[in-house]
């Protein structure tokens, strides 16, 4: 995530609405490593207001990871499209375990 959306092009300057009245532009100011947020700034053109807004990206697989660890199996169930969907958790760990936890392969990779 942090290549893809930092590293790769993400930390560019947006354009995210473009209309007869307003065009809003995002612009990256920075990023928190501890909490994962990009801090941009949404700044309209036109008008000269400006506001700074955080946003955190969650992906399929690290939402399953973290989830997996708190469950023995999980899945997944696409909504509309594959990567639009609900991550399916299943039987609680009552324990952590790790060469139980890595011995075990949830739904999902099957």
């Amino acid at each position: 995530m942090y290549t893809i959306f930092y590293l790769v092009g993400y930390k560019e300057v947006l354009p995210e609405l473009v209309e007869k009245d307003k065009v809003i532009l995002t612009i990256h100011r920075e990023r928190e490593f501890r909490t994962g947020y990009f801090k941009r700034i949404a700044l309209n053109l036109l008008s000269g207001e400006g506001e700074e807004m955080k946003v955190y990206f969650w992906d399929l697989a690290s939402s399953a990871t973290l989830t997996w660890v708190f469950f023995r199996d999980i899945d997944y169930a696409p909504i509309r499209r594959s990567y639009s969907g609900i991550i399916i958790a299943r039987n609680p760990r009552r324990s952590i375990n790790l060469e139980t936890s890595f011995k075990e392969t949830p739904t999902i990779l099957k």
